[in-house]
């Protein structure tokens, strides 16, 4: 009888070992994804970079969405994708992923000014475009209704900007002087600011884990 109830315990104990695992690593990776805007506020970075934007984009399927139209998430779970907007309808999120390749693609959309889908309205003022897939081809695309397209690396550092030509090409690159880094900052605040003034702070901070696991990314 003693026996077999070490047998039953050394078999049970490593099963609720692992789970415990799986459940605390399954809650860090969840807790770091909800509020990775407030982390981001307060991970070092390097001159140029912009780890809120980055936070913004990356996690639109995990943060905090305010004034949300529940009513408005569509999600096919075959292609796993999402949609959703706010109760005003001029603010819109999508996210896809897919897999080619047996690699994670992942496709990030934040939409501002009116709803993307009215094909009568006037257009979208902003709209920001994250891609992800294999390492080094991540990137960022922030385009606005003055037909011009910037372009961030993975670390939310300006790249270039490109105007759109008459054909409905971005194919002019202009140098970064070029345009006031003031002006962008202020596109940035109009397309995203009421979604890190409305960001949550987690019960349980874990900025020295993202410190750490970002501190390449935004300090390279």
């Amino acid at each position: 009888m003693v026996r077999r109830k070490k047998i039953v315990l050394f078999l049970v104990f490593p099963l609720v070992l692992l789970i415990l695992l799986l459940w605390t690593f399954l809650s860090i990776e969840k807790n770091l994804h909800a509020y990775s805007i407030y982390y981001a506020q307060h991970v070092p970075h390097r001159t140029g970079t912009d780890p809120v934007m980055c936070a913004v984009i990356d996690n639109l399927d995990n943060i905090y969405i305010p004034e949300l139209n529940k009513k408005s998430h569509v999600e096919r779970w075959r292609d796993v994708v999402n949609f959703v907007s706010n109760k005003k309808g001029d603010i819109t999120y999508d996210f896809i992923q897919t897999v080619i390749n047996v690699e994670l693609s992942k496709t990030a959309q934040l939409s501002v000014g009116f709803p993307q889908y009215n094909p009568i309205g006037p257009k979208v003022k902003y709209q920001i475009i994250y891609s992800t897939g294999k390492a080094g081809t991540s990137f960022y695309n922030f385009e606005h209704s003055e037909s011009q397209c910037l372009s961030f690396d993975f670390s939310g550092r300006l790249m270039y900007i490109s105007n759109l030509d008459n054909k409905g090409f971005y194919n002019l690159r202009k140098k970064t002087t070029d345009l006031s880094l003031k002006n962008i900052e202020n596109w940035k605040r109009d397309a995203y600011s009421i979604i890190v003034k409305k960001r949550k702070v987690p019960s349980i901070k874990l900025q020295f884990l993202y410190n750490w696991l970002n501190y390449k990314r935004f300090n390279s």
